[in-house]
C-alpha cells in the first residue's frame, strides 16, 4: 500500500511537470498605436522682462535722439550750411532749369497739356467727330493750343521779369498772365503762370463738352471702350498735373520770398532770434513743398494708363495720319512728356535727402531749448529704470549704469553736463533682446497649462527570457529589453511638431497562466496576463530641435538667455495585457518551438521637458501604446 501511494504522487508530479510552459528565451515584434501629448506652460516672465528691456531701450534711442538734436540745434556751423543750401535751392528753382524742380514740373504739365489737345482735337480731329453744336468750342481750344504753344516755345526759366532772383516781387499777383505783342501785333504770353490758365481754360473747354471718345482717340488714350472726354483718364491727370503745377509756381515764390527774409535775419540784431528761427523752418518746409509738388506732377504723368504714355512717347503713328504739319504745330505733335517726366524726377533726385536734413535742423533750432529739458528728464528715467532692472531676478545682465553723465568745461555754465549710454551695455540689451523678443512664448502671454495632442504609430521589439515557477508553473516572470519607435505629428496654436520618438530600456513583467500547457491537436496551448514596469530613456526627435537649439529665438547661446533645451529623458512605464503561447507537441527534446500573441499597452509616466526659458516650458510625453507582438520563444 505505502509503495502504490509513493508511485501515485511521482506519476502526478510528472504530469504537473508536463502540463506547464517551458522557460526558455523569446523575441516578440510588433505594431503599436497610441496618443502623445504637448504641453505648453508660459508664466509670462518672459514677457515682462522682455517688455522692461524695450522700454529701457526705448529710453536709450530716446536718449541718443535727444543728444543729436541738442547738438545738431547748437552747431552754428550746420545751421550756416542749411542756410546756403537753402538759398542755393532757391536760387536754382527761381531762376534755372536743369537743377529746377519748379521749371520741369510746370514744362511737364505744359506738355501733357499740348499732347493731350494733339489726341483728341488738334491733329485733324482724331478721335471724335465735332458735332455741330461744339464747333466753337472746338475752335476756341485750337485757338488756346496755339497761344500755349507760341508761349511755351519762349519760356526759359520762373524768373521771366529778368530781375535778380533775390529781388522782392511788388505789383504782381502769382497768376498775373503777362502779355506782349507778337510781329503781327497778336497776344503773346509768355509767363508760367499765364501758360497754366491757358491750359488749365482749355482743359475746362474739353471737359465741358458731352463727347465721346473713340476711334484713335480712344486708342491713344489707353482706353478699350469708349468714354465721355469729362471722364477720359488722359483729361483727369492733366488736369491734375496744372492745378499741382500752379501749387508748384505758388511754392516757388513764396520760398524765395522767405529766404530772402532769412538772409537779413541770420545778420546784425536780428541774429539766431526766434524770427530767424521760425523763418529758417518756414524755408525748410517750403523747400519739401517744392519738391513735393514736382513729384506730384510726375506721379500725375505716370498714373495715366499705359496705353496713353506709348501714345506721348512715339508721336509718329499720329503724325502720319496729317500731312500738313510744319513749326510749332509739329512740335504739338511731338510735345513728348516722357522725355520731360524723366528731366522732372532727376531735378527732384538731385537734392536728395537735402530737404529731409534741412528740415530736421530747421526743428532742431526751433525746439533746442525744450530738447535739453527732455534730455534731462530721459537720462533720469533711463538710470532709474536700469536700476530697479538690476534688482530684477530674472535679468541676467549689469544695467545700472548704462547711462552716466560727464562734465564739459568748455560748454557754457547751463550746458556743462554731457550724457552718454555705455556701448557695451547697450550691445548686450540688444542681444538680449534679440534672444527674447521673437520667441513664440513672448507673443502668447500667460499659459497655465495647455495641452495638444496626436495620434503615434510604431512597432516595438522585446528579447528576453521567460521562466515559471511553483507547483503548477502557472507563475512566471520574464526580463527582457526592448526598443519602440513611434511617430506622431502634434498640432498647436504656436508650435507644431513632427516627432520621431525612441523608447529604449529594460523591463520585467509577472506572469500568470489561466490556461496552463492545455493538450490539444497538435500543440499545448498556455493563456494568461501579465503585468509588469519598465526603466527606460526616451528620446523626442522633433523635426524642430534644430529651430531650438541653432536659432536666436529659441536660444540665445550667444547671450546670457540661453534656453535649456533637451530631447531625452529617463522614462518609468507600466506594462499590462493578454498574453497567448501554442508550443510544438511534437518536442522530442527539452525545449520546443512556441508562437504566441500578446496584447498589452505601456504606460509611460514622465514628461520629456524639451524646452525651458524663463517660465516658459515645452514638455512632451508618450501617453500610452497599445500594442499587439508576435512572439517566438525556444
Amino acid at each position: 500500500m505505502k509503495k502504490t501511494f509513493l508511485l501515485s504522487l511521482s506519476l502526478i508530479s510528472c504530469l504537473s511537470l508536463a502540463n506547464a510552459e517551458d522557460n526558455g528565451f523569446f523575441v516578440s515584434v510588433g505594431y503599436q498605436i497610441g496618443q502623445a501629448t504637448q504641453i505648453a506652460k508660459n508664466t509670462g516672465e518672459l514677457q515682462k522682462l522682455n517688455d522692461s528691456y524695450k522700454d529701457l531701450q526705448n529710453n536709450l534711442f530716446q536718449l541718443q535722439e535727444l543728444n543729436r538734436a541738442v547738438a545738431d540745434g547748437s552747431d552754428q556751423n550746420k545751421i550756416q550750411s542749411a542756410i546756403t543750401s537753402l538759398q542755393a535751392f532757391s536760387n536754382n528753382n527761381f531762376t534755372g532749369t536743369t537743377y529746377s524742380p519748379a521749371y520741369q514740373g510746370v514744362n511737364l504739365a505744359l506738355r501733357m497739356a499740348i499732347m493731350a489737345w494733339t489726341i483728341f482735337l488738334g491733329n485733324g480731329n482724331l478721335g471724335w467727330k465735332m458735332q455741330s453744336t461744339y464747333k466753337q468750342t472746338g475752335q476756341e481750344i485750337n485757338q488756346l493750343a496755339k497761344q500755349i504753344i507760341e508761349g511755351f516755345n519762349k519760356i526759359t526759366t520762373l524768373n521771366t521779369d529778368n530781375r535778380p532772383a533775390n529781388q522782392d516781387i511788388k505789383g504782381e499777383t502769382l497768376a498775373e498772365v503777362r502779355e506782349v505783342k507778337n510781329a503781327n501785333h497778336s497776344t503773346l504770353t509768355t509767363t508760367p503762370q499765364g501758360l497754366l490758365t491757358l491750359a488749365k481754360q482749355m482743359m475746362d473747354k474739353f471737359a465741358s463738352m458731352d463727347i465721346y471718345v473713340v476711334g484713335d482717340g480712344k486708342r491713344y488714350t489707353g482706353q478699350t471702350q469708349n468714354t465721355l472726354i469729362k471722364q477720359n483718364p488722359v483729361l483727369l491727370k492733366t488736369q491734375a498735373a496744372l492745378k499741382n503745377a500752379q501749387s508748384l509756381i505758388n511754392a516757388t515764390y513764396n520760398l524765395n520770398t522767405t529766404q530772402n527774409n532769412l538772409q537779413q535775419k541770420q545778420s546784425g540784431e536780428g541774429a539766431n532770434t526766434s524770427e530767424f528761427n521760425q523763418k529758417f523752418q518756414q524755408a525748410a518746409k517750403e523747400q519739401q513743398q517744392v519738391l513735393s509738388l514736382a513729384q506730384s506732377i510726375v506721379d500725375d504723368y505716370k498714373a495715366m494708363p499705359q496705353g496713353a504714355q506709348d501714345a506721348f512717347k512715339d508721336c509718329t503713328k499720329i503724325l502720319n495720319t496729317k500731312q500738313d504739319i510744319t513749326g510749332s504745330e509739329k512740335f504739338s505733335i511731338c510735345a513728348n512728356p516722357a522725355e520731360s517726366a524723366t528731366a522732372t524726377q532727376a531735378s527732384i533726385n538731385y537734392y536728395g535727402n537735402q530737404p529731409n536734413s534741412n528740415l530736421q535742423l530747421a526743428n532742431d533750432v526751433i525746439n533746442l531749448a525744450n530738447n535739453k529739458t527732455a534730455l534731462k528728464n530721459t537720462f533720469a528715467s533711463t538710470q532709474s529704470l536700469g536700476a530697479r532692472l538690476d534688482l530684477n531676478p530674472n535679468s541676467k545682465l549689469a544695467l545700472q549704469n548704462i547711462v552716466y553723465s560727464t562734465n564739459n568745461p568748455n560748454a557754457p555754465t547751463i550746458d556743462r553736463v554731457d550724457y552718454h549710454i555705455n556701448p557695451i551695455q547697450q550691445s548686450n540689451l540688444t542681444n538680449a533682446l534679440a534672444a527674447m523678443s521673437a520667441n513664440p512664448f513672448r507673443n502668447i502671454g500667460v499659459i497655465k497649462s495647455q495641452g495638444n495632442s496626436g495620434v503615434m504609430n510604431g512597432i516595438g521589439v522585446q528579447l528576453g527570457y521567460k521562466q515559471f515557477f511553483g507547483a503548477t508553473k502557472r507563475m512566471g516572470a520574464r526580463y527582457y529589453g526592448f526598443f519602440d519607435y513611434n511617430h506622431t505629428y502634434i498640432k498647436s496654436d504656436f508650435f507644431n511638431s513632427a516627432s520621431n520618438v525612441l523608447t529604449y530600456g529594460v523591463g520585467s513583467d509577472f506572469l500568470y497562466n489561466f490556461i496552463n500547457d492545455k493538450e490539444m491537436k497538435k500543440n499545448r496551448l498556455s493563456f494568461g496576463g501579465f503585468a509588469g514596469i519598465a526603466l527606460a530613456g526616451t528620446s523626442w526627435l522633433n523635426s524642430d530641435k534644430a529651430v531650438l537649439l541653432n536659432t536666436p529665438e529659441f536660444n540665445a547661446s550667444n547671450t546670457p538667455y540661453k534656453a535649456s533645451v533637451s530631447a531625452s529623458n529617463f522614462q518609468f512605464l507600466f506594462n499590462f495585457g493578454l498574453r497567448m503561447n501554442l508550443a510544438d507537441n511534437s518536442k522530442k527534446n527539452e525545449h520546443a518551438i512556441q508562437h504566441g500573441i500578446e496584447l498589452g499597452i505601456k504606460i509611460p509616466t514622465i514628461n520629456t521637458s524639451y524646452y525651458s526659458f524663463l517660465g516658459a516650458k515645452l514638455e512632451y510625453r508618450r501617453l500610452y501604446s497599445v500594442y499587439l507582438n508576435y512572439v517566438f520563444a525556444y
